[in-house]
């Protein structure tokens, strides 16, 4: 980023003009009489090219070389979030080819694969929800990871645990979901530049809160007999209502609430979690650290909430 100062010049009694970087202007294609958006935030103006403006497209070549499944999906995720809207992969072999097909269709939202050959394979944006779905696609999360929560602890509680494609599915929507929020707060500056950070970490807590979720409930489903004691189940149930709470914080604006989830989180971790994990042995176990990490994870994303509620 680069700063640039300029005067401003005094136009009749009340309006002011101010020039504007010349390079700026011929890479954006713009002529005399043509329209920017000015965005003011505190002491700060942001100017930007109109939101129905067609700007040309980005894109970035990266090397495939020998990366397996998951640096293949990290090279995909990341630049997929910072806004790029084609994707070229250089020479990729057959198994490589099948990955990020895959990957495209499951956490790349608006993309497909355009193109492959020996050479190269194209990921490029074909038709990508606009920021002003953001609200609705976040709230959707949020539906996502409680619901999950909510159904979870009841087949805990029954001992059948016979949903695990119903929960592959919904890691999917959430992967996602979350990709694309991520995506559209740093392509279109959601809630401002001072807060966009804020609500980006946010939406990669609740991404790391349903994963807590699913692979839990994937090691459950994949033990014979499991047993959970009265025990583990009520701190789930306390867990899940951590979340409810951060969720009320969250859309609310609620200090109080954020309070309460530390509080309620001291009390969780240290109260019984840890006398838990002394007590308990074998495939418990595991589900224990995973309640723990979405308690904590839980908690990590109501402390970032702080910075985006203004103090009254």
């Amino acid at each position: 980023m680069e700063f640039m100062r300029r005067k401003i010049i005094k136009q009749g009694n009340h309006s002011y003009t101010l020039t504007m970087p010349v390079g700026w202007i011929r890479e954006q294609k713009l002529e005399s009489g043509g329209e920017v958006e000015i965005m003011q935030e505190d002491n700060s103006l942001l100017i930007s090219l109109p939101k129905d403006v067609r700007v040309e497209e980005t894109a970035i070549r990266l090397p495939t070389k020998d990366y397996n499944e998951r640096t293949l999906r990290n090279i995909l995720n990341q630049t997929y979030r910072k806004g790029y809207d084609k994707i070229i992969l250089l020479s990729p072999n057959k198994e490589q080819l099948e990955i990020v097909r895959e990957l495209t269709r499951n956490t790349l939202m608006g993309f497909e694969v355009i193109s492959e050959s020996s050479e190269s394979c194209t990921v490029q944006k074909i038709a990508e929800p606009s920021g002003e779905n953001f609200d609705s696609i976040l709230r959707k999360i949020f539906f996502y990871i409680e619901d999950d929560s909510k159904e979870i602890l009841e087949e805990f509680q029954s001992g059948k645990i016979k949903n695990m494609k119903k929960m592959q599915n919904s890691k999917d929507v959430v992967d996602n979901y979350t990709n694309l929020c991520r995506r559209l707060i740093i392509k279109e500056k959601i809630s401002g530049t001072k807060n966009s950070y804020l609500l980006f970490t946010i939406v990669s807590y609740l991404s790391l809160i349903h994963h807590a979720y699913y692979y839990m409930y994937k090691f459950a489903s994949s033990q014979k007999n499991l047993k959970i004691s009265k025990e583990t189940l009520e701190l789930l149930e306390q867990a899940n209502h951590l979340f409810s709470l951060f969720q009320e914080a969250f859309y609310k604006k609620d200090l109080d609430k954020i309070h309460q989830i530390a509080m309620l989180k001291d009390a969780l971790i240290a109260g019984k979690l840890y006398t838990f994990l002394q007590k308990c042995s074998g495939p418990e176990n595991v589900l224990l650290y995973h309640i723990g990490e979405f308690i904590r994870t839980t908690h990590m994303s109501s402390i970032t909430l702080f910075g985006l509620i203004d103090a009254p």
